[in-house]
């Protein structure tokens, strides 16, 4: 991610998160704010059927709060970058992910769950905790990769405030 400011001096100014694709391609969010603002905070709400994670380029121009309120989604715990919602937004500007299920933050758990499953590909993500992606993966004991096996990503962050491990498959 690459972040720029570009003061011209046409009309209102706003933030504006520009994505540009492999091919060239760009998309743009408005969110509606004056770049002297601070980013608007949404109030948390209960975990939805979905998290979702805004791109970089939302997050750095603080669209977050307008996106959130455009697509029904709210923060999952205060000051956490991760959205939910009861419907998956279509969004050049978001990463979303199917809910299947909520555990404590205990890598055994983790573990004992994902062995049930028989996951193809595990990946982690992690906001709001400081427990690095990697070393929660080392200790994974049970779980092995199936081959054919669904491609599965483990959400590590806070849910209204307490920490918990989300396994979720990803919407495209």
């Amino acid at each position: 991610m690459v972040e720029a400011v570009i003061w011209l001096r046409l009309g209102t100014p706003t933030r504006i998160a520009t994505i540009v694709a492999a091919d060239g391609t760009t998309a743009e969010y408005n969110t509606g704010t004056a770049p002297n603002t601070p980013a608007e905070t949404l109030a948390p709400a209960p975990l939805g059927n979905y998290v979702v994670e805004p791109a970089g380029a939302l997050i750095r121009a603080g669209g977050v709060a307008p996106f959130a309120r455009t697509h029904g989604l709210a923060p999952v715990s205060p000051n956490i970058a991760y959205l939910t919602g009861s419907a998956a937004p279509r969004s050049p500007f978001a990463t979303t992910f199917r809910v299947l299920d909520v555990l404590p933050l205990r890598p055994k758990a983790v573990d004992a769950r994902l062995a049930e499953l028989a996951p193809g590909r595990i990946d982690i993500k992690k906001r709001g905790t400081d427990i690095e992606p990697e070393a929660f993966r080392r200790r994974l004991k049970k779980t092995r990769i199936t081959p054919g096996g669904p491609a599965l990503t483990v959400i590590l962050t806070r849910l209204l405030g307490e920490h918990r491990a989300l396994i979720t498959e990803r919407v495209h």
